[in-house]
This record gives structure tokens, sequence and C-alpha cells, in this order.
């Protein structure tokens, strides 16, 4: 059972994470209505840990930090032209969803702690390696 003291010193802890996306390059891209179509990852990727100085010491503030294993659930809120813009990931890599884009755009995460407190990280612009070639194939329909 968690304590009150607890509860609030859990909340206190900083939000270490980013969203970050990367395309998974040993599916093949396809081709529909004119537009390449690739598979990727969005998932939760660490930032580094402040470092906060004073004229006598410097510590890192690691341990004020979240982890991975402080989370319970990730929501996701993708672009509302995706089919099911929201998506929840509970478990996995790094709590990663996996899906087909023709293009760039903005995700919000909502990350659940295993305590109750809710952190959210809004309006990350998700981007991907993606060659000359598929730049000029998706033209000025995507915006990369």
């Amino acid at each position: 059972m968690i304590t009150l003291n607890r509860l609030i010193e859990e909340t206190k802890k900083e939000l270490s994470f980013t969203i970050r996306a990367e395309r998974i390059n040993d599916v093949e891209r396809f081709e529909q209505n004119g537009l390449f179509y690739f598979y990727i990852r969005i998932f939760l990727a660490r930032v580094a840990p402040k470092v906060i100085s004073s004229s006598s010491a410097s510590y890192s503030s690691e341990d004020q930090q979240l982890d991975y294993n402080d989370i319970k659930y990730v929501v996701y809120n993708l672009d509302p032209t995706f089919p099911q813009p929201i998506r929840k990931s509970d478990t996995g890599n790094q709590f990663e969803i996996k899906i087909w884009t023709y293009g760039f755009f903005k995700v919000t995460a909502n990350i659940f702690t295993n305590n109750g407190a809710v952190f959210t990280i809004s309006d990350v612009p998700i981007s991907f390696e993606v060659s000359e070639e598929e730049k000029k194939k998706n033209g000025s329909e995507v915006v990369w």
C-alpha cells in the first residue's frame, strides 16, 4: 500500500523521457494511392539526467527522475487522421507502438505511473529516416 507521503515524493519526480520514432528498416515500405508508407516505432526515450552544480559539489538528479519501472502504461495520441488515433502501450520495448505512416506528424503521450501520477509530453514532432527518392514520391502532400 502506498502511503500519502510516498505518493507525494513520487509525484515530485521529474519527467526524464521524450518521444522518439525510428523507421523499422527490415520491413519493406509499400505504395498505396501514390504514396509510400513506412513502418515505424514510436517509443519513450530516456533523456540525460540534469547535473546540478554548486560551489562545493555537483550531483546528478537521476534519483529524482522517472524510470521505466515507474511506468504502468503510456497512451499515445496520434494525428486524428489515423485510424484509431489513440494507442496504448503497457508492455514491450520502451513502451513502443508500431504503425504504418506516409509522413511526419506530432504526437502527445500521457504517461501513467504505477503510483497513479500522470505525466504528459505534448506535440512532439515525429520524424524518421526518409530517402530523397521517397520524399519526391510523396511530394508536397507530406510535410518533411
